[in-house]
């Protein structure tokens, strides 16, 4: 089925090539026309820059060449060409360096206090660890101190996720070891990983000492990232103070099993908002209506996030200008100013 944004933008371009078509005024007009509206695509679609640079020399070498062949009318027309290539290259240098800038404008006004956000799904494969250890790093890019835990005790990944070997979780809790002993750092952001620890959430006594490991951590960190496992088994380690993001994917049956786990964290925690994981195309609105939840990140399903954890980094420490990695970057600066704000104070609902 054909998304409604691909349709919109499709219609879009249909509508051009038709009025272009039936366009009755001179060759250089028609052509100016043609170059604005791949200025308008690339602003919209965020075409690489150095591309019309790089096809704006190439005109004028082939319009060097043909010159040379005595072609002159057409090396004319692909010299202006050329003109219009550079003109739009340095029209969207422009458009990325006031975007940069716009976006350097953000620094957090001070330090946060003991901020614990939880990162959980109704059904496993969805991009919890994923997005925990990006928000990890993202915040940890913001000079912000920042711990993320695996809390996922049957099937551990954060430290395949954040190309670290550790075991620490596991020590602090059978061996009673510290937690500055456990910690490892990479990225700019601590981890505290964990192999599989088995009947982990089953055993009361190990719920306890997970929420006291937990209670312990929070007053170290500014932010302390939990990355669940899916599913409620875990959320006996939830209290009040903990907030929450709910990951899910675009499919229904993904929204509905987020629905469960809203309805299970009805009374324990805050949970702040949805973020939808490999969502070309998702419908934002059904989700927020399904849910009843506002929709803080739309986070595209792009090759480069399989790639980086295939690579054991998370992408935001590999590519800043990735569409990915961009909504992950304003999902913490939201989450940064609600908390300064003073509302981030765990509010149960």
């Amino acid at each position: 089925m054909i998304e409604r944004e691909e349709l919109v933008r499709g219609l879009v371009v249909v509508s051009f090539l038709a009025l272009l078509l039936r366009y009755r005024g001179s060759e250089d007009a028609r052509t100016a026309i043609v170059f604005a509206f791949y200025f308008l695509a690339a602003l919209i679609y965020r075409i690489d820059p150095r591309y019309p640079v790089l096809a704006a020399i190439g005109s004028l070498v082939l319009a060097a060449i043909l010159l040379a062949q005595q072609k002159e009318a057409l090396a004319n027309r692909v010299a202006v060409y050329a003109y219009y290539f550079l003109v739009v290259g340095v029209l969207l240098n422009l458009v990325d360096y006031l975007r940069e800038g716009r976006e350097e404008e953000f620094v957090p006004e001070g330090e946060l206090k003991n901020k614990v956000l939880a990162i959980t799904s109704g059904k496993g494969g969805v991009g919890k660890t994923t997005l925990a250890s990006n928000l990890a790093v993202a915040l940890a890019k913001l000079k912000k101190r920042v711990i993320v835990i695996d809390l996922d005790l049957a099937m551990p990944n954060l430290d395949i996720a954040m190309g670290v070997e550790c075991r620490g979780l596991e020590e602090a809790l059978k061996e009673g070891k510290g937690i500055e002993e456990v910690v490892v750092r990479n990225l700019g952001c601590d981890i505290l990983a964990t192999l599989p620890i088995k009947d982990g959430y089953k055993d009361r006594g190990m719920l306890e000492k997970i929420k006291e490991v937990i209670g312990e951590i929070s007053q170290r960190y500014e932010v302390v990232v939990l990355d669940f496992p899916p599913g409620v088994e875990a959320l006996d380690v939830i209290d009040s103070d903990t907030q929450v993001l709910i990951v899910a994917n675009p499919e229904k049956l993904s929204i509905a099993d987020a629905y469960n786990v809203k309805r299970a964290l009805e009374g324990r925690a805050r949970v702040l908002g949805v973020v939808i994981n490999k969502a070309n195309g998702a419908d934002v609105e059904a989700v927020e209506e399904m849910l009843s939840l506002p929709v803080l990140a739309v986070l595209p399903d792009e090759e480069r996030v399989r790639e980086a954890l295939e690579a054991e980094t998370p992408l935001v420490a590999k590519d800043e200008e990735c569409e990915f990695s961009r909504e992950v970057e304003e999902l913490v600066k939201f989450l940064i100013k609600y908390w300064e704000r003073g509302e981030g104070r765990g509010e149960a609902g």
